[in-house]
């Protein structure tokens, strides 16, 4: 997984789309591991089953993402008035849209990865100084 996620991820020079890459990661690992969003739903304690060595990786993470936002606002690919410090917290939540997507595919036509597209473009949208959209 850490070897896909360099690949996927890490290799892109973009800070801001490395942001939009690492979602789309979430999204698609959540789609090979079912399990994971299994879990996150039906096992309403989920959070204290994960071992303390996880949770210092997730900080870890956040502190990777405040760097990628330090360095898009460095590269002026961040809107000035953005709240960078709720961005992180933003992502995690995002990190969850694919449950949601899998219920609106239910009773929606548009295929799932068409929806997980704008999310990413609006996500990428609202932060963004000079916006353009999809860049897939």
């Amino acid at each position: 997984v850490i070897a896909r996620y360099q690949a996927e991820v890490g290799t892109i020079a973009s800070p801001l789309e490395r942001l939009v890459a690492a979602l789309r990661f979430s999204f698609a690992s959540y789609a090979r591991e079912p399990m994971l969003v299994r879990l996150a739903k039906e096992v309403p304690d989920v959070t204290k089953l994960v071992p303390p060595a996880l949770v210092a990786e997730a900080a870890i993470q956040v502190d990777v993402v405040n760097r990628w936002l330090a360095e898009a606002k460095k590269k002026g690919e961040l809107r000035d008035d953005v709240d960078i410090t709720a961005i992180p917290f933003v992502i995690a939540h995002l990190k969850w849209a694919p449950m949601n997507l899998q219920q609106t595919a239910l009773v929606h036509p548009v295929p799932m990865e068409r929806t997980l597209d704008a999310v990413l473009d609006i996500f990428r949208a609202g932060i963004a100084k000079n916006a353009k959209g999809r860049t897939r």
